[in-house]
């Protein structure tokens, strides 16, 4: 039996959509490296949750956890820790890159999200800079 919602945690720096690149004849994604490196990790969670491919609707949830600036002072940076990060790069673009990067192995495609939370938050110093995402099929409406 498989389980109808999947939690993926990123522990690496989050990663965004970068704008295409087009050429001669052609259309370039520069973000398509980082996008295929990330297919190991869904396949893995997967597998480890015993979660097939969701069908949808889904709800998503992803948050995305940076550091704060090293520039700030030592005091600005702990009043920093926890808050939203309010910088870029846009909450659209990390969302965009992620679920790009699902697509065709958590689920066939991202036109079954119905529903989509993203936040961006600042780590305490020391703590690494991550990602969350949580998938969810949601039940019909009547």
């Amino acid at each position: 039996m498989t389980k109808n919602f999947l939690y993926i945690f990123v522990q690496h720096p989050p990663k965004y959509q970068k704008r295409h690149r087009m050429g001669k004849g052609f259309n370039y994604d520069p973000s398509s490296k980082d996008k295929k490196l990330l297919a190991p990790l869904f396949k893995s969670q997967m597998s480890k949750q015993k979660c097939g491919k969701l069908t949808g609707p889904l709800a998503v949830t992803i948050s995305a956890y940076y550091n704060v600036p090293k520039s700030y002072s030592k005091s600005v940076k702990e009043s920093m820790y926890g808050q939203y990060k309010i910088t870029k790069p846009d909450a659209d673009n990390v969302a965009k890159f992620y679920l790009d990067a699902m697509s065709g192995i958590v689920y066939e495609d991202d036109n079954i999200i119905a529903k989509l939370i993203v936040s961006k938050h600042y780590v305490e110093d020391g703590q690494e800079p991550y990602v969350t995402i949580n998938l969810q099929e949601m039940l019909p409406m009547y």
